[in-house]
């Protein structure tokens, strides 16, 4: 993972940190640091984590990287209002759409994506 990251880190514009729910210090880096990006592992179990991220800090993309699969499963909690059945399927219409156009990314070379 800390290929990875090193590779990201040359993006000037991507403030990004690496987390693992196992530290105790997780949420005050996260609070203390505000990164665009977070990068965690698959296989550690984080959902606690992930799922509070998602609801509580919309704008930080997620990375989930899958090392022994050479994948990686961006997350992001764009939130939407729906008011109505119909604004419900327009927004599912609308983010079905979206992955469709979205290719998988891979981890070239032990790091770079």
């Amino acid at each position: 993972m800390e290929g990875v990251a090193v590779s990201l880190a040359n993006c000037p514009q991507l403030s990004l940190i690496g987390i693992d729910s196992s530290e105790c210090d997780v949420w005050q880096k996260i609070d203390s640091l505000n990164p665009d990006a977070i990068l965690f592992e698959l296989e550690i179990p984080q959902s606690p984590l992930i799922l509070w991220l998602l609801k509580e800090r919309p704008g930080i993309l997620l990375l989930g990287l899958d090392l022994s699969r050479s994948r990686v499963i961006v997350l992001n909690s764009r939130q939407h209002c729906s008011q109505t059945m119909h604004d419900l399927c327009q927004i599912v219409e609308a983010e079905t759409g979206a992955i469709e156009r979205l290719s998988t990314a891979y981890i070239v070379d032990g790091g770079a994506v």
